[in-house]
Parts: structure tokens; sequence; C-alpha cells
């Protein structure tokens, strides 16, 4: 039987097996290992399709006229008229209202000439998500900033260098089903691909792409150690961000989520970077653990100076608290330290702690769901919203000169 067809059989069974009366403790030997990763892959199946049905993959969220007019900034009377006197989409009726796609709203704003793409000449904007700590909402702020950056209409990638895949699974995939091995960054970074780009997948996000991962990419650690050793000349942290430049002319945004941890995946991140992300969470094991990661990245930006003969710089460095009480007195006491410690480094709003930031068996994110309690979502929204403006507005500080994009192209503002 292969991997597949156990993963299925599990998949079918495997509630009835769960509640069965529990056997007696058997050695955790390989066999009864392979054992439990089935019954895993069988729940993680199961969980999408139930997630998913009756598609099996993410569907694209649409929105209402009112939305439209919002992430257009136009008023709804002046939209409703375009619609009804121009060639733009008419949407699709769902009840007494209209909804559209976030490919209507790219239309849209070609016809009002308000696209935020950037200006050819101005670089690619790479923000790094990393933090060595697990737990502190790394992949949940970089997919919330990658969809942010695809619902203001910037062409944006996500790339997933976690083997965890954890960024992967929140787009619909099941990473090591779904996703073959070379689909991923591993075989870039093996040297068996010349470039990154048949790894890139269109993800449900109309602007959004995808890199994704599974956890074969754990052999890109070894495969740039090899190449170390075997390629003469070979720099292990340089491969990413060669790869990236390919990319100049096809996206404005990329968004990376890391591993927690330090290695020669991070490092490629770090050095490809233009801007670096670094969530907190205000604890003191989350505190020390951010210290750290600054401290060696302090070091190993050292070690890359004396390499490269010049210094490696961000356009910006910040660091977001992430899963914020405000009422709570040692979450206050840590913000203090954070913000007198890292003076001009802190992002000025904190990410608040919200049940619908919480990505359950639904796998939606907050930009994506409509479950819940509206006013706790409306809560988390503008908590995302703001933390992510702070960081759009660093990204286009970092353009210059500023641009604005007309129906005929782009061109720089006067």
């Amino acid at each position: 039987m292969t991997e597949t067809e156990v993963a299925t059989e599990t998949e079918a069974s495997f509630e009835e097996e769960l509640s069965a009366p529990a056997a007696r403790p058997t050695p955790f030997g390989l066999s009864k290992l392979t054992e439990m990763t089935n019954i895993a892959q069988g729940i993680l199946s199961l969980a999408r399709k139930r997630a998913l049905a009756p598609n099996l993959k993410k569907l694209p969220r649409r929105y209402t006229l009112t939305e439209v007019a919002e992430l257009v900034q136009i008023p709804r009377k002046t939209l409703e008229y375009a619609i009804q006197s121009k060639d733009l989409p008419k949407g699709d009726a769902s009840g007494r209202m209209r909804l559209f796609t976030l490919r209507d709203v790219e239309a849209f704003r070609r016809h009002t000439e308000t696209l935020p793409w950037r200006a050819p000449g101005t670089k690619l904007s790479v923000i790094t998500v990393a933090n060595f700590k697990g737990g502190v909402g790394k992949t949940s702020s970089a997919i919330h900033l990658a969809q942010y950056f695809a619902l203001k209409g910037y062409r944006t990638l996500a790339v997933d260098l976690d083997p965890q895949a954890s960024l992967t699974t929140l787009f619909g995939f099941l990473p090591d089903s779904d996703i073959p091995d070379e689909s991923t960054a591993l075989a870039y970074f093996s040297g068996d691909a010349k470039s990154l780009r048949p790894a890139i997948r269109p993800t449900h996000w109309h602007g959004l792409d995808l890199i994704p991962s599974n956890l074969a990419l754990s052999d890109a650690e070894f495969s740039l150690a090899n190449r170390v050793a075997s390629e003469s000349g070979f720099v292990f942290y340089h491969p990413l961000a060669a790869a990236l430049q390919q990319f100049e002319n096809d996206y404005d945004i990329v968004v990376i989520d890391t591993p927690p941890a330090q290695g020669f995946i991070t490092m490629n991140a770090l050095f490809a970077a233009t801007g670096l992300l670094v969530p907190l969470t205000p604890a003191m094991m989350d505190f020390a653990s951010a210290a750290q990661f600054l401290r060696m990245l302090t070091s190993n930006l050292e070690i890359i100076a004396k390499y490269e003969g010049r210094e490696k710089s961000f356009d910006f460095v910040r660091i977001l608290l992430s899963k914020y009480e405000s009422s709570n007195k040692v979450h206050q006491q840590i913000e203090r330290w954070v913000r007198k410690g890292f003076p001009g480094a802190v992002l000025a709003k904190n990410l608040a702690l919200s049940a619908a930031l919480r990505t359950g068996p639904d796998m939606q994110t907050a930009y994506e769901s409509f479950a819940g309690d509206r006013r706790t979502l409306r809560r988390a929204m503008e908590f995302l919203d703001d933390v992510n403006e702070e960081i759009e507005a660093l990204v286009r500080e970092s353009w210059q000169p500023d641009v604005r994009t007309t129906a005929g192209g782009i061109e720089a503002a006067s």
C-alpha cells in the first residue's frame, strides 16, 4: 500500500480509532512512529477537507460594493456611476447585493489611477519576518502582512522558508502531499535549479503568489553546507538574494517567513532582506530570546561586513509587540523595557491578543474570516491594519521618488 493510500485509509477511520479503548502501551519503535505519522497525515487531510469543502482548495474572498469603495478610496456613488457608465466589472449577484473579487478591485484601481506599484528603478522590497523563538506570532505576522499588501494592490510574493510549512498550510496546501520537494526552495538552494521561478505558484489571493515549503526543505541546510565545501567561491548566504533579483519587475513586495532558528536558510533570508520584522511577545523568555537574536544577528553581520568589504544594512528594522494585552501589568512593564531598550526600532502600534487572529481548524486568517463575533473581528482588523499600515509607510519611504500609477503606466509623481 502506498503512503497516499495509507493516509486515505487512515483519514477515513481515524475518528473511530481515536474513540476506541486505549490499547496497552507498546514500545515506541519505528513501526509505532510510522503509524502515528500516518494518523497525523489523515487528520490533517480530513481537517483540510472539512475546512475547504466542497472544493478542497481555498477560494478567494469577495467584497461588497461598500468594501470596494473603501479599498479603492473613492465614494461609493462615484464607483456605482463608473460601473454603470464604463467598461468595468459588474460583480456577481448574491441575494440583493453584488460581490466583487480582488481582480475586480485591481480593474477599478487601474481606472482611477490608484495602483500603488513602485516605479521602475526603485528596488524590490524584501521583508524578512524572523525570530529564533517559536510561538511569537511570526507566521501569523507574515501571512497577514502579505495579504494586506495584496489587498492594497501591491504585487506580492510570499516565501515560506520554514520546513514546518505553517505559512504554506495557511494558504490551503498540505505541505507533505500537495507540495513536491522540487516545488520548494530546496532545488534552488541545493544547486539543482538555476532559479526560484519554477517554485512560484499562485494562491487564492489575486496578486499574491507563494513559494511553498515542506519538511524536505530542512535538507537545504546540508545542501548549502556541502556547496561551501565543494564549490569554489560559493558564499552560503548569497543564493536567495541573487534569486530575488530576478523578480525585480514582477513584484513590489516579498514577505519571507523563516524557521525559528539560526542557520544557513535564515542567514539567506536576512541577507536578502531590505526590511526586518521581529515579532516579540511581552514575556521575559521571549524578550531574552529577542535580545539573543539581535546579538547573533549583529555578530553575523560583522562577519558578513568583513567578507563583503561593506556593511549589510536594512531600510528598516522593527520589533512588533504581538499578542499584547493592554490590561496586563506584566505586558505593560515589558513594553516599557522594550521601547526604552530599542528606541526607534519598535512599531508604534502593538498587535493586541485577539481570538480572531488565532487560525483554527477553518484555516482562515483574519483578512479571510467571516466567522465569530463581528465586533471581535473588526477590532482584530483594526489592530492588523494599524501595524501593517506602519510597515507599508516604511516600505514606501524606501521607494524614492514617490510614485503614482496611471492607466497608461507608472510615472514619477511631480
